[in-house]
């Protein structure tokens, strides 16, 4: 029982003094609390306007130095009339006979004859070729299909460099059993150098159109790509042995380009 009253005492002894120490002890005030975190959600939301102050200044400096950057994107063009130098000639030999052998080796004697006597007035051996060799027998239909022999049709081409020899050249196709002249087709022998030449003025056609538009002459390419373009590098006639070299017509090289280009 003595015991029982002396831990009663001591619990009551500690519960006092944890009350007391509780009363006592220093608190921080609440308005000191509040004021602390409303200080730096003030100062969290000046960082945040000063970032945005910031950026919005710094878009303002780009949209002026766009402006002052501003670039077109123009297509420049270019044509050239030419007057053709060379000409390519397609011509065929056409034999029949009762026997295949015989139409067929016919045939390729006139053949070698013609080769011969192109050779022999300048023409280069490279620049002669055989297009196709066809072989096909003929029927009397009037008797029932009945065949009466073969045909045999070799077509070749040339290219002529002097078109002065022209004619002279025609003599020798008729003179040595050349049956059909079928085509003459005009060219011009420097093409790759003239489709250069017409690049370059495309262009300059590209950046008069910039000057126009952007109104000065000092001008910057930031990207220029050539575009593709119809060129009419041939044309075709029918051989007229008093034909004049200026009735035959022209050869038409196209350029064309297309170019973003801004103010240097």
């Amino acid at each position: 029982m003595k015991k029982k009253s002396i831990f009663i005492s001591i619990f009551t002894l500690i519960l006092c003094v944890t009350f007391l120490a509780g009363i006592t002890a220093p608190k921080k005030p609440i308005l000191a609390k509040e004021m602390s975190s409303a200080e730096e959600v003030v100062e969290y939301y000046d960082d945040i306007n000063t970032s945005i102050q910031n950026t919005t200044e710094d878009n303002d400096n780009t949209s002026k130095d766009d402006c002052c950057q501003t670039t077109v994107f123009v297509v420049g063009t270019a044509k050239l009339n030419l007057s053709p130098d060379m000409a390519t000639i397609t011509a065929c030999i056409e034999k029949f006979n009762e026997d295949l052998a015989s139409s067929k080796n016919e045939n390729l004697e006139i053949l070698n004859n013609v080769m011969e006597a192109l050779k022999s007035n300048g023409i280069n051996e490279k620049d002669i070729s055989l297009d196709f060799f066809n072989a096909h027998p003929s029927y009397d239909f009037t008797a029932g299909r009945l065949p009466i022999g073969y045909n045999c049709k070799s077509c070749f081409s040339f290219k002529v460099n002097n078109l002065d020899t022209l004619s002279e050249v025609i003599g020798i196709l008729t003179d040595n059993g050349v049956t059909e002249i079928c085509n003459i087709c005009y060219s011009v022998s420097d093409l790759e150098q003239q489709y250069t030449n017409a690049l370059s003025q495309a262009l300059d056609n590209a950046k008069a159109k910039a000057s126009i538009l952007l109104g000065c002459e000092n001008l910057e390419i930031c990207r220029i790509k050539e575009e593709c373009s119809h060129m009419a590098i041939s044309l075709c006639r029918q051989f007229v042995d008093n034909l004049n070299s200026s009735l035959v017509g022209t050869v038409t090289v196209e350029a064309k380009v297309s170019a973003v280009i801004k103010c240097a």
